[in-house]
């Protein structure tokens, strides 16, 4: 009995001592909620990894990484404020150009409308285009979303492949020209036509001296003053023009018949535009 007792102390001691170094470090903090947790993940050499980062999507889910990269050496030629894609392959007479191609605008009011067109790594043309089968931007391409002319690019390109195989018949219904496109190009290059003019006039300031300097001076104060004018009234028919494409989409291909049943690139092309078009029409609109 005399030799339980200290025996039975000290276990009681010892187990006391491990308990309060143990279970501590098991037991949550008390501010837990407010500490990130942490994650380290050991390498084969001791050192610390970092966990992977997931694919950039955007806020609605979709995946960029699966677009196909840009044409090499695609960039703002430098020559225009006014850029878009052919919405499917047309025909032009430098030949024809698939859906997707990047174009560029010197005069979007010009008829016929001529654009440069990027092909081979370069800018090409100057070549006409049927203002119907292309899209308008205002800027230039070097200030878009390189993902958003990635995506816009793959879905114009497929949609001139499922172009391809159609009947004359069906190639011969014009699509609806969208009534707003005349009086947008038209205020769209009289506010491109101001800003020039605003930036000539600068120059010219900037250079002159005494009375000439002080007429420069009023005339740019008056178009500071009409700038807000053109600038809301390009905004109104810019809306009434996205309205209207987005109440009147392309009509779509034309549905596979027993005679004619879709192949499985056909397939595949149809299920790839549909993954696409909601985040294309987020893009555009």
């Amino acid at each position: 009995m005399k030799t339980f007792i200290p025996v039975y102390l000290l276990v009681f001691l010892l187990g006391t001592v491990v308990i309060d170094l143990y279970f501590p470090a098991m037991m949550p903090h008390a501010n837990a909620q407010e500490s990130p947790v942490h994650f380290e993940l050991p390498t084969a050499l001791g050192g610390k990894a970092e966990i992977p980062t997931p694919k950039l999507t955007s806020a609605t889910g979709f995946d960029f990484t699966k677009l196909p990269p840009l044409p090499e050496n695609l960039k703002a030629s430098g020559r225009c404020h006014a850029w878009g894609l052919a919405l499917t392959g047309i025909t032009t007479p430098a030949g024809e150009l698939p859906g997707g191609t990047f174009l560029e605008y010197p005069d979007i009011n010009a008829t016929p409308l001529n654009a440069w067109y990027f092909a081979n790594g370069q800018w090409n043309g100057l070549t006409a285009v049927p203002p119907e089968k292309v899209n308008f931007f205002g800027g230039t391409l070097d200030e878009a979303e390189p993902e958003h002319l990635r995506l816009l690019q793959r879905y114009y390109f497929l949609r001139g492949q499922l172009d391809k195989p159609q009947t004359a018949a069906v190639a011969a219904v014009a699509p609806a020209v969208n009534p707003y496109l005349e009086d947008y190009k038209k205020i769209s290059k009289q506010y491109l036509d101001f800003q020039e003019r605003s930036k000539t006039l600068t120059a010219q300031r900037d250079a002159a001296r005494g009375t000439t300097r002080d007429k420069l001076i009023t005339e740019l104060r008056l178009m500071k003053q009409d700038e807000p004018v053109l600038a809301k009234k390009l905004e109104a028919i810019k809306a009434q023009y996205n309205d209207w494409k987005a109440k009147n989409p392309a009509p779509a291909a034309p549905a596979a018949t027993p005679n004619n049943a879709d192949s499985p690139e056909t397939l595949g092309i149809r299920n790839e535009l549909k993954r696409l078009e909601p985040e294309v029409k987020r893009v555009v609109n």
